[in-house]
């Protein structure tokens, strides 16, 4: 049977109308969909407003916040994903509640350690940045305890089930308040790159605020809270592994930009996020599907239904894979009309937003193998194929982006990105017998 027949696609169409797996996974894209548009918005907003430097400077202090967030988690909001589902199917609430405990007080820790040191060293004249971008990059840095306790509250909301919780915060709230704010600002003539900082941690903080009141909210309905028993020592076993993993997968979605605004002119580092942020979109429903999908599949490898997981690899496969192949395409006919609407000057990230679309296609076509890694206790395994290939992303940056510019940025991040990729669903199936992506379709899964 070819993953293109007739039966295939009808019987899939048939169950997408009635499962609620697809419903969750539409709430959720439409979520993102509503927040990426918000988000675009206020980018857009800001290239009409600023000088192309000057949003180069805002969009490379950004990166390092995405960069710096779940560095302050030290894993533990991934590390949800393994625990929590297995906790809670197992009615284990003193364990669960200790772990959400845990992994808030660490996060807000380390995170205000990190804003608070940047700040101590930018007052001693010490600036670890670029000539430049100290200054921005010590206000921006206060961002990184909202970033970094919003994963956690993110990644505890999808393990309980309630997407709506888990994303409309970070999606939707964040990027409306900001693009209002701007808005605002804009038609006052008073928006400059001080106030768009300004604006962007404020409504981070708003938004944090309101994570935090729908998340517990849920918690609390759904599990209660129980006097927490702590596994701290089990918990930082692997989170430790996932913290490593999920900073070389933040770097390798950040690297290409920060070396770009490094090496290259703030103005290039603007075109380069732009095409960025727009290849984003490939891959973005990928997020409302792991959202509902990884946490039953942890419950049912828990509980040892491999047929389950076998049958919701093959479902989430398609949901992941075809919705990724459309915007692929739409990009690579209306780029440059896409581009344009950030200003004339924009379309020259055209060949950036093409290359990374094609990678994060690639993302989305070996889903969801990293969580398969992670929840199944071969994190070891996945860590090291993520962190090889953040190595190779920099090494193929330092050769080729003052070669080529931000094409060979791109294409830096494109290469290392197929390489960790198939190497992730090559050691799944190694480990787990279990074909993870649109691979599945292809290449049948071990029943035993």
């Amino acid at each position: 049977m070819t993953l293109l027949s007739a039966p295939v696609l009808k019987s899939f169409a048939v169950r997408a109308f009635s499962s609620r797996d697809l419903r969750k996974s539409a709430f959720g894209f439409i979520l993102q969909i509503a927040g990426k548009l918000l988000a675009m918005m206020a980018v857009l907003i800001m290239t009409r407003s600023l000088a192309q430097e000057d949003y180069g400077l805002f969009a490379y202090a950004r990166s390092w916040v995405l960069v710096l967030g779940p560095l302050a988690t030290f894993g533990l909001g991934y590390t949800a994903y393994r625990f929590l589902p297995q906790y809670m199917a197992a009615g284990s609430l003193a364990e669960a509640n200790g772990f959400l405990v845990t992994s808030i007080i660490v996060s807000a820790a380390v995170s205000l350690a990190v804003a608070g040191g940047q700040a101590v060293l930018w007052a001693a004249g010490m600036d670890v940045f670029p000539p430049g971008y100290g200054a921005v990059m010590t206000a921006m840095v206060w961002a990184v305890p909202a970033a970094a306790l919003m994963q956690v509250l993110r990644f505890t909301a999808q393990a309980a089930g309630r997407i709506g919780a888990a994303f409309a915060p970070y999606f939707v709230v964040m990027p409306g308040l900001q693009c209002l704010a701007l808005l605002g600002l804009a038609a006052a003539g008073e928006l400059t790159l001080t106030t768009a900082v300004a604006s962007f941690l404020g409504a981070n903080l708003v938004a944090l605020a309101l994570a935090g009141g729908f998340t517990m909210g849920a918690w609390s309905r759904l599990m209660g809270f129980r006097r927490p028993a702590f596994r701290v020592g089990e918990w930082v076993g692997v989170s430790l592994p996932i913290t490593i993993s999920s900073i070389a997968t933040v770097i390798n979605q950040q690297a290409d930009l920060i070396m770009v605004g490094s090496m290259l002119e703030a103005s290039d580092a603007a075109l380069y996020s732009i095409g960025m942020s727009l290849s984003w979109l490939v891959s973005m429903i990928g997020l409302s599907v792991s959202a509902v999908f990884v946490p039953r599949i942890s419950a049912s490898m828990a509980e040892g239904e491999r047929g389950t997981i076998i049958r919701l690899l093959r479902r989430s496969a398609l949901i992941f894979f075809f919705p990724a192949v459309g915007m692929v395409g739409l990009f690579v006919v209306g780029g440059p009309l896409f581009l344009t609407i950030f200003g004339p000057g924009y379309a020259a990230a055209y060949g950036v937003l093409c290359l990374l679309s094609l990678s994060e296609l690639t993302v989305a076509a070996s889903e969801p193998a990293g969580h398969m890694m992670n929840i199944s206790g071969h994190h070891k395994a996945n860590t090291l194929i993520v962190v090889v290939g953040a190595v190779a992303n920099v090494a193929l940056n330092l050769v080729l982006t003052p070669r080529y510019g931000i094409s060979g940025a791109a294409m830096a991040t494109l290469i290392s990105t197929i390489g960790w990729t198939t190497a992730r669903v090559i050691v799944t199936y190694r480990h787990l017998g279990l074909v993870t992506g649109i691979y599945g379709w292809l290449i049948p899964s071990r029943r035993h």
